[in-house]
C-alpha cells in the first residue's frame, strides 16, 4: 500500500482499515498520534458542529450570575455563635437565677437568630427573634418539634413549654429551613 501524503488519504485509510503494523511505523510521529486520536475521536473531516439555539446559549450565560447562597440552597444551618450559659460570670453576679435565663445567638448566612430562653414556676418561656436577613420576615415561621409557632405582631416567635426544646428550625413559605444545631439544656454549675 502506498503511503498517503495527505490528512484526508490517511482518514480513508483508517476508515477501510487497511493500517498494517509495518504501515504504522513507516508514518511520522505525528501522523502515528493523528491516527491514535482519530481512532478515538473519529470527527476529522466532519462538518463543524451547529451553534446552539439563542436561548439556550442566554440561559447557559445567566448561571455565574451572583445568587446569595442562601437563596441557591434550600436549607442552612446554622453555627451557634454565642451561649449565655458558657460564658463565665463575674464572682458577685453568680447564682441559681442564671440557670433559669439563657440566651443563645446562631449565624447563618446572612441571618442572625437570637433566642432566649427563661424558666418560671416550672414553665419555660421562649422568645426567638430573626434579623439580619434578606428575605422578608414575614414570611418565616418557626418549628419547635413537631409545633409551629407563627410570628407576633412585634416580629417575634414566643411560646411556652414545660421542657425547652432540642430542636427549633425556622421554615420559609418558599421551603427554604435555617437549621439551628441541636441544644442540650442540661447546665453544669462550676
Amino acid at each position: 500500500m502506498a503511503k498517503p501524503t495527505r490528512r484526508q488519504d490517511l482518514i480513508k485509510a483508517i476508515k477501510k482499515g487497511k493500517l498494517s503494523q509495518s504501515f504504522l511505523r513507516s508514518l511520522t510521529e505525528d501522523e502515528k498520534i493523528f491516527v491514535e486520536l482519530y481512532r478515538e475521536f473519529p470527527t476529522a473531516g466532519l462538518d463543524r458542529m451547529v451553534d446552539a439555539p439563542a436561548a439556550l446559549v442566554k440561559r447557559a450565560c445567566e448561571i455565574p450570575v451572583s445568587v446569595p447562597v442562601h437563596q441557591r440552597l434550600r436549607s442552612l444551618v446554622a453555627n451557634l455563635v454565642s451561649d449565655s450559659w458558657a460564658t463565665p460570670q463575674v464572682a458577685g453576679v453568680r447564682g441559681t437565677t442564671e440557670i433559669d435565663h439563657r440566651s443563645l445567638r446562631f449565624g447563618a448566612e446572612a441571618a442572625i437568630v437570637m433566642l432566649r430562653a427563661e424558666k418560671q414556676r416550672g414553665e419555660w418561656h421562649f422568645l426567638v427573634e430573626l434579623s439580619e436577613t434578606d428575605l422578608p420576615q414575614s414570611q418565616w415561621c418557626l418549628k419547635v418539634g413537631s409545633r409551629t409557632v407563627e410570628r407576633t405582631e412585634t416580629g417575634l416567635f414566643e411560646w411556652s413549654s414545660k421542657r425547652p426544646p432540642k430542636s427549633v428550625d425556622l421554615v420559609c413559605d418558599d421551603g427554604s429551613t435555617i437549621q439551628l444545631p441541636e441544644i442540650s439544656w442540661k447546665r453544669t454549675t462550676k
